[in-house]
């Protein structure tokens, strides 16, 4: 073995192995200690540089509709050579999407031209298709839009960080402005990076003032939280009866529980009697969930991935409910 590499070519830290000097910069690691990839000031075989990392993504990864740089850059300014595929679709923005995310619920092209003329989705002739223009979004880390009210309820991990303030019913504030459900405080495992949602648990149990021992008897909360909408654990069977509800929160008369106002058309029937999930409008079936279909005659919605099994679950389903079923049937055969 030399110790001179061949001209046009540099040594691997810490190696024997010799790369072409294009080799270096391209968005791929060759070298085990990623020294070619390394303090990049620019780029080789048609990478690209994202901005808030410095680093190098391969030319393979440019508009392949997966966000790889934080920053979203290597999907925008795509054409539509690069962006074809069955697999993928162009925005009029020049950004390219993966199919799975079209038509998924969730907007990402501008103007929301992905969902636009869906199946599932809200239409102009419903007296409450207001959802694209009343409805306030939030973009999370993922680089979606989501509806405020899903987004600052500590629901999806990728919005955690990303509200200006989570829902005070909902949810709790972690000291560095994260949010997470009510449901994980106390729950025994540390969810805020500081562990402050399990400080001050045991003596939650045994203050002076009255307290309301959960069922399954490993969790404490105050009277006042017991019947306020927000389940402190999720205990399907046997729930004790309620109080009095909250005027914003969903009453169960069936089996007397009290449901916060999201669970409200989100596709899952929570009260026994189903009256959470009864004519539901367009608006409500979108305001504070992203990923509804909503039927499109019997004014019910379910969750995307649940309405089809196989066949529509869509009350008197319609022709286009059951096409929308019958392509993601074809879907999932071919990919």
């Amino acid at each position: 073995m030399t110790d001179v590499c061949p001209e046009k070519t540099r040594r691997c830290e810490g190696s024997p192995l010799c790369l072409p000097q294009e080799s270096y910069c391209d968005g791929v690691q060759d070298c085990r200690s990623d020294d070619d990839e390394a303090n990049c000031k620019s780029w080789n075989r048609g990478a690209k540089m994202c901005a808030p990392t410095g680093r190098c993504i391969p030319r393979r990864e440019l508009c392949d509709g997966i966000l790889n740089c934080s920053d979203g850059s290597d999907e925008i300014d795509c054409e539509c050579k690069l962006c074809s595929g069955s697999d993928r679709a162009l925005c009029s923005n020049s950004r390219c999407l993966t199919r799975s995310q079209v038509c998924d619920g969730v907007s990402d092209c501008e103007g929301g031209l992905d969902e636009k003329n869906c199946p599932g989705t809200c239409r102009v002739n419903d007296s409450s298709s207001s959802v694209p223009s009343t409805v306030k979004t939030v973009q999370c880390s993922d680089g979606r839009r989501y509806p405020q009210t899903e987004a600052c309820s500590g629901q999806i991990v990728a919005c955690s960080r990303s509200c200006k303030k989570c829902d005070p019913a909902l949810t709790f504030t972690c000291a560095d402005g994260m949010c997470i459900m009510k449901k994980n405080v106390c729950d025994g495992t540390p969810d805020c990076d500081g562990g402050e949602d399990e400080t001050g648990c045991k003596e939650t149990c045994t203050a002076s003032r009255p307290i309301f021992r959960c069922a399954s008897g490993s969790k404490c909360i105050s009277v006042e939280a017991r019947c306020d909408d927000v389940p402190s654990l999720y205990l399907p069977s046997n729930p004790p009866p309620f109080l009095q509800c909250p005027s914003s929160s969903l009453h169960c008369l069936a089996d007397k529980r009290c449901l916060p106002s999201i669970a409200r058309c989100d596709g899952i029937a929570d009260c026994a009697d189903g009256s959470d999930e009864a004519d539901c409008s367009c608006l409500e079936c979108t305001a504070a969930h992203s990923d509804m279909y909503a039927c499109e005659k019997s004014r019910h919605c379910f969750k995307r991935d649940s309405v089809c099994a196989p066949y529509s679950m869509c009350p008197n389903a319609t022709h286009v409910d059951k096409l929308f079923c019958a392509a993601k049937a074809l879907e999932r055969s071919f990919f």
